[in-house]
Protein backbone atom coordinates (compact mmCIF):
# COMPACT_ATOMS: atom_id res chain seq x y z
CA UNK A 1 0.00 0.00 0.00
CA UNK A 2 1.32 3.57 -0.79
CA UNK A 3 0.57 6.97 0.93
CA UNK A 4 0.93 10.05 -1.19
CA UNK A 5 1.20 13.36 0.86
CA UNK A 6 2.23 16.89 -0.48
CA UNK A 7 4.20 19.07 1.83
CA UNK A 8 4.89 22.50 0.30
CA UNK A 9 4.26 20.95 -3.09
CA UNK A 10 6.83 18.67 -2.94
CA UNK A 11 5.64 15.11 -2.56
CA UNK A 12 6.24 12.21 -0.07
CA UNK A 13 5.37 8.99 -1.25
CA UNK A 14 4.97 6.05 1.74
CA UNK A 15 5.09 2.45 1.01
CA UNK A 16 4.28 0.78 4.29
CA UNK A 17 6.94 -0.59 6.12
CA UNK A 18 6.63 -4.77 6.86
CA UNK A 19 4.58 -6.10 9.98
CA UNK A 20 7.79 -6.51 11.91
CA UNK A 21 8.99 -2.74 11.40
CA UNK A 22 5.81 -0.93 11.84
CA UNK A 23 5.11 -3.01 15.51
CA UNK A 24 8.79 -2.15 16.50
CA UNK A 25 7.91 1.43 15.52
CA UNK A 26 4.60 0.91 17.80
CA UNK A 27 6.29 -0.79 20.64
CA UNK A 28 9.26 2.42 20.18
CA UNK A 29 6.63 4.93 20.16
CA UNK A 30 4.67 3.36 23.25
CA UNK A 31 7.63 3.39 25.26
CA UNK A 32 8.56 7.11 24.29
CA UNK A 33 5.25 8.14 25.52
CA UNK A 34 4.98 5.76 28.51
CA UNK A 35 8.70 7.63 29.67
CA UNK A 36 7.21 10.64 29.14
CA UNK A 37 4.49 10.11 31.82
CA UNK A 38 1.76 9.30 29.05
CA UNK A 39 -0.83 6.63 31.32
CA UNK A 40 -4.49 5.96 30.22
CA UNK A 41 -6.08 5.08 32.61
CA UNK A 42 -10.02 3.95 33.23
CA UNK A 43 -10.89 4.26 29.24
CA UNK A 44 -14.01 2.12 28.39
CA UNK A 45 -13.99 1.52 24.62
CA UNK A 46 -17.48 0.21 24.56
CA UNK A 47 -18.76 3.23 25.39
CA UNK A 48 -20.87 5.41 22.52
CA UNK A 49 -18.61 8.56 23.36
CA UNK A 50 -15.82 10.12 25.32
CA UNK A 51 -15.55 13.57 25.72
CA UNK A 52 -12.07 15.41 25.81
CA UNK A 53 -10.76 18.47 26.78
CA UNK A 54 -8.44 20.96 25.32
CA UNK A 55 -6.06 20.76 28.08
CA UNK A 56 -5.57 17.05 27.59
CA UNK A 57 -5.27 17.16 24.37
CA UNK A 58 -2.97 19.90 24.29
CA UNK A 59 -0.82 17.28 26.76
CA UNK A 60 -0.86 14.38 24.49
CA UNK A 61 0.73 16.40 21.94
CA UNK A 62 3.19 17.64 24.11
CA UNK A 63 4.58 14.21 24.81
CA UNK A 64 4.02 12.97 21.17
CA UNK A 65 6.37 15.80 20.24
CA UNK A 66 8.87 15.44 23.43
CA UNK A 67 8.64 11.67 21.91
CA UNK A 68 10.34 12.58 18.76
CA UNK A 69 13.34 13.25 20.73
CA UNK A 70 13.75 10.08 21.45
CA UNK A 71 16.92 8.47 19.85
CA UNK A 72 15.03 4.31 19.78
CA UNK A 73 11.78 6.16 18.07
CA UNK A 74 14.21 8.13 15.71
CA UNK A 75 15.80 4.87 14.43
CA UNK A 76 12.33 2.74 14.29
CA UNK A 77 11.26 5.88 12.12
CA UNK A 78 13.91 5.62 10.14
CA UNK A 79 13.95 1.92 9.37
CA UNK A 80 10.03 2.70 8.27
CA UNK A 81 11.13 5.43 5.99
CA UNK A 82 13.49 2.67 4.01
CA UNK A 83 10.67 2.95 1.40
CA UNK A 84 9.48 6.03 1.33
CA UNK A 85 10.36 8.99 -1.18
CA UNK A 86 10.43 12.85 -0.57
CA UNK A 87 10.98 15.07 -3.53
CA UNK A 88 11.99 11.91 -5.61
CA UNK A 89 14.40 11.40 -2.66
CA UNK A 90 15.38 8.24 -0.60
CA UNK A 91 13.94 9.47 2.92
CA UNK A 92 17.66 8.31 5.26
CA UNK A 93 19.58 10.36 7.42
CA UNK A 94 22.26 11.90 4.50
CA UNK A 95 18.54 13.43 2.84
CA UNK A 96 18.41 15.90 6.19
CA UNK A 97 21.88 16.03 6.34
CA UNK A 98 21.19 18.86 3.73
CA UNK A 99 20.01 21.59 5.49
CA UNK A 100 17.26 22.96 3.08
CA UNK A 101 15.34 18.94 3.89
CA UNK A 102 15.63 19.54 8.01
CA UNK A 103 12.62 21.82 7.56
CA UNK A 104 10.71 18.89 6.64
CA UNK A 105 11.74 16.38 8.61
CA UNK A 106 8.93 16.43 11.54
CA UNK A 107 6.39 16.56 9.11
CA UNK A 108 7.92 13.66 6.98
CA UNK A 109 8.44 11.38 10.10
CA UNK A 110 4.86 12.32 11.27
CA UNK A 111 3.37 11.19 8.37
CA UNK A 112 5.65 8.06 8.22
CA UNK A 113 4.03 7.32 11.58
CA UNK A 114 1.01 8.40 11.05
CA UNK A 115 0.79 6.06 7.67
CA UNK A 116 2.52 2.77 9.47
CA UNK A 117 0.48 3.09 12.75
CA UNK A 118 -2.63 3.83 11.49
CA UNK A 119 -3.16 0.08 10.36
CA UNK A 120 -2.96 -0.44 13.68
CA UNK A 121 -5.50 1.82 15.07
CA UNK A 122 -8.54 1.91 12.93
CA UNK A 123 -10.48 -0.39 14.64
CA UNK A 124 -9.76 1.57 18.15
CA UNK A 125 -10.12 4.98 16.48
CA UNK A 126 -13.36 4.40 14.57
CA UNK A 127 -14.96 3.43 18.37
CA UNK A 128 -12.62 7.14 19.15
CA UNK A 129 -13.87 9.29 16.44
CA UNK A 130 -13.74 12.70 17.99
CA UNK A 131 -10.37 12.10 19.72
CA UNK A 132 -9.01 10.82 16.54
CA UNK A 133 -10.30 14.43 15.04
CA UNK A 134 -9.25 16.04 17.62
CA UNK A 135 -5.75 15.05 18.09
CA UNK A 136 -5.32 15.08 14.31
CA UNK A 137 -6.58 18.67 14.19
CA UNK A 138 -4.51 19.69 16.77
CA UNK A 139 -1.35 18.07 15.31
CA UNK A 140 -2.22 19.62 12.01
CA UNK A 141 -1.79 22.97 13.58
CA UNK A 142 1.11 22.65 15.55
CA UNK A 143 2.48 21.69 12.65
CA UNK A 144 1.46 24.55 10.54
CA UNK A 145 2.70 27.03 12.75
CA UNK A 146 6.61 25.62 13.02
Amino acid sequence: MEVVKKIDGKTLKITLASFEEAIDLQEALSLALREEGLEIKGLDLDQDSIGITSETLSSVLNIVLKAGTNKNLREKLFVCSGRALFDGKKIDKDLFEDIEYRQYFFKIMFFIAEANLNPFFKSLFSKLPTVKEAFIKSLKQKFQQD
